[in-house]
């Protein structure tokens, strides 16, 4: 994710393109590839040809003497159908980390005005504490503002204020602990829930005087608690047991063991609550059953239980078959100092019939989450304002792939759609109607993942802990959903940790071909849109492009490529680049300053010996761009450990012919029983005092004695 000047970069490409069958690799053709420093000159260009797989690697050295800030690495092919993809990595002079600070979250509730423990621990990468480390604290208090609040009530933004300061020293096994007591933040917001956000950093010194830090968020509120409720389905039939889910948390999510009733009513009104009108004739989001029906009185009781939240927080509510019709599903609990919380949920029934008795002004509801292609989705769609002819549309991402109309008298009806294999990567659902001049709508998005190009990668042997300059052999293995062993191409790469205390580490990979597609645009009517021309068109050029406009777009024709740029879209989406340069008077000082002669405030040459590298240490110790796997979805490999003590990234990313992709993320450790390490500083000036600190760590479960000479040469 870093590097430094002189550095050697490398990087894998591969580049697919889109068919009739899917995805397949682009082979045999030749790609350009350019690296650029933050002022966007070019200091690297390749032509290399894919291989059959359809990917290459390359190398190069960032050279030294250029600006530091933000590279970029960009590929480029030229063919028939252009593309591009640019990824960027940073550029800085660094000190590598030798530990860090780890916040653990707060497994306890956070209430205000109840003391609470910040927990945490200093450790070096290799593990092992850092003990006596200096450290200071703050914290700082902000009010929890939904992003949306920040829009309808003005003046209401979240201001970060420091209510807590102080200084400690870690304990002999790095921990330390922070006493704190949350306390609401003053004003009253009546429509702002009463919770606020606190952020801790931490900065930690250890003997060697290298400073790093470390921060972590909580939330504390007037209750301690909440819950959540989740469904097993979205709507269930009268002959189904229902099963709900419940979540018992703590403000900073972490589980909340604890008991809870719950108690299920019927809801027979057959008052239909209003919806607001999108702005201009466009429609607006629709609200979950939850907020539609939330002032509609419920009747009688038909269930009701006692749960228990287990550690992990959760309780199962397992209720008998119910009558076709709507229910409110509540559960009440009380945290650990008598607070009452309370959440609930719609359930609706279905009945043998289509019909379904829902008093709502727009309901769209799928039975499950998920489906696979060649199944059959049910979903419950309507208002109970409208009836008679609905038209469905089913929507990939921005292109209409069916349209369909659904004619009865059943406001909200249950109707059956077969889930086909130009659905995978899911679709939009909508539907609308037309009753008295007035529109109504609904629409969900259904989960069609493709799980067929999923891809199981596992390291086996894989060592957790490594020994200095050792020498290992790993193996790959790659399996496909259904466990069967297939033949692929892997990327293994390793480096070190303690980067990513500057950068992380994203590695951009294939599984962006399989994302979900994109809600389409909101949908439109006319009905007392009086600025709507009414004026009918029925001949000439212009009736030739008012038809061409209501034709809603098509799925493009095949082949094209899955890019960032295609020929379907030229629009380019490249971030801007910043430019730096240095300023005039800069320039002229630089100038005018002029050569140092010898022994004039600069040292002058002095012809030394090459200082003979003691040991192997380097920040990126493997980088396999090919390894192949073999029919049993096997492939072994080996390297030498560097020396340096750390911790290590390990990363796996994996594909095969037909563009199944998968990737593996695992840690682990260098580390011995008996470790010395020296601190120095990254360079001296003739003349400077210096302070060579030295460091024993003794890794081991027994007591070692022993003397520690330091000889500076």
């Amino acid at each position: 994710p870093i590097y430094r000047p002189g550095q050697k970069v490398r990087a894998k490409v591969v580049v697919v393109k889109r068919s009739s069958s899917g995805f397949k690799p682009l082979s045999g053709k030749k790609i350009t590839l350019k690296a650029s420093d933050p002022n966007g000159k070019e200091f690297f260009s390749l032509t290399q040809k894919l291989s059959p797989n359809g990917s290459t690697s390359l190398g190069f050295e960032i050279p030294a003497g250029r600006l530091l800030g933000d590279y970029s690495l960009s590929a480029d092919y030229g063919g028939r159908f252009p593309c591009s993809r640019t990824v960027y990595f940073s550029v800085e002079e660094y000190k590598r980390p030798e530990f860090e600070i780890i916040m653990e979250k707060s497994g306890e509730a956070w209430k205000y005005d109840k003391q609470v423990e910040i927990r945490g621990r200093v450790q070096y990468y290799f593990g092992g504490p850092v003990s006596g480390a200096r450290m200071n604290y703050r914290i700082y208090r902000s009010r929890y503002v939904p992003v949306f609040y920040r829009c309808f009530f003005p003046g209401t933004s979240p201001y970060k204020e420091e209510i807590a300061s102080g200084r400690l020293v870690s304990r002999d096994d790095g921990t330390f602990s922070i006493p704190f007591t949350p306390t609401p933040p003053p004003g009253d917001y009546k429509n702002l829930p009463e919770i606020a956000r606190f952020l801790v950093e931490v900065d930690a010194r250890d003997a060697g005087g290298r400073t790093i830090t470390g921060n972590m968020t909580a939330t504390a509120g007037k209750k301690a608690v909440y819950l959540t409720i989740e469904k097993k389905k979205g709507f269930f039939f009268s002959s189904d047991p229902i099963r709900v889910e419940i979540k018992r948390l703590t403000l900073n999510d972490a589980p909340s063991p604890g008991k809870g009733r719950y108690e299920v009513y019927r809801i027979t009104s057959t008052d239909i609550p209003s919806l607001a009108q999108g702005y201009y004739q466009q429609w607006g989001w629709v609200p979950p059953l939850e907020l539609q029906l939330r002032d509609t009185p419920h009747a009688e009781k038909v269930a009701s239980g006692s749960l228990r939240h287990n550690e992990k927080g959760i309780a199962l509510a397992r209720i008998a078959p119910l009558p076709e019709g709507t229910y409110r599903f509540i559960e009440k609990s009380r945290d650990k100092w008598g607070e009452e919380v309370e959440q609930s949920a719609i359930l609706v029934v279905a009945g043998k019939g289509k019909a379904v008795p829902v008093y709502a002004p727009s309901v769209t509801l799928a039975e499950k989450d998920e489906y696979r292609v060649g199944e059959k989705a049910k979903l419950l769609i309507g208002s109970a304002n409208c009836q008679g002819l609905y038209h469905i549309e089913i929507w990939g991402g921005k292109y209409l792939l069916s349209h369909m109309l659904i004619e009865g008298d059943q406001p909200v009806r249950l109707i059956e759609l077969p889930v086909l294999k130009k659905y995978r990567g899911g679709v939009t659902v909508r539907w609308f109607g037309v009753k008295d001049l007035r529109t109504y709508h609904g629409e969900m998005p259904l989960s069609v993942p493709y799980k067929e190009k999923e891809l199981k990668v596992n390291l086996a042997p894989f060592n957790k802990e490594l020994r200095p300059g050792e020498r290992v052999r790993w193996g790959l293995s790659l399996k496909d959903y259904k466990g069967r062993p297939v033949s692929g191409e892997a990327l293994v790469l390793m480096y070190d940790r303690s980067l990513e205390y500057y950068r992380k580490g994203d590695n951009p990979w294939l599984d962006i071909l399989y994302l979900p597609r994109p809600l389409p645009q909101a949908g439109t009517d006319s009905y007392f849109a009086f600025y709507s021309p009414n004026i009918p068109i029925t001949e000439g050029l212009l009736e030739k492009f008012l038809k061409i406009f209501r034709t809603p777009p098509k799925q493009p024709p095949l082949p094209r490529l899955r890019t960032r740029r295609t020929w379907v879209d030229y629009r380019r989406y490249d971030e801007e680049t910043e430019y730096v340069t240095l300023k005039e008077d800069e320039v002229k000082r630089e100038k005018r300053a002029g050569p140092v002669p010898p022994g004039e405030g600069r040292l002058a040459a002095v012809s030394l010996p090459r200082p003979k590298i003691r040991k192997k240490f380097t920040e990126t110790a493997l980088f396999k761009p090919a390894l192949i796997t073999g029919r049993n979805g096997r492939a072994s490999f080996s390297f030498t450990v560097p020396e340096q003590l750390t911790s290590w990234k390990v990363k796996v990313f994996a594909f095969t012919s037909d563009i199944k992709e998968g990737r593996l993320t695992r840690e682990t450790v260098t580390k011995k029983e008996l470790m010395v390490r020296v601190d120095i500083p990254r360079f001296f000036r003739e003349g400077d005092r210096g302070t060579v600190t030295a460091m024993v760590h003794n890794e081991s479960e027994g007591t070692l004695s022993g003397s520690l000479n330091i000889e500076i040469t």
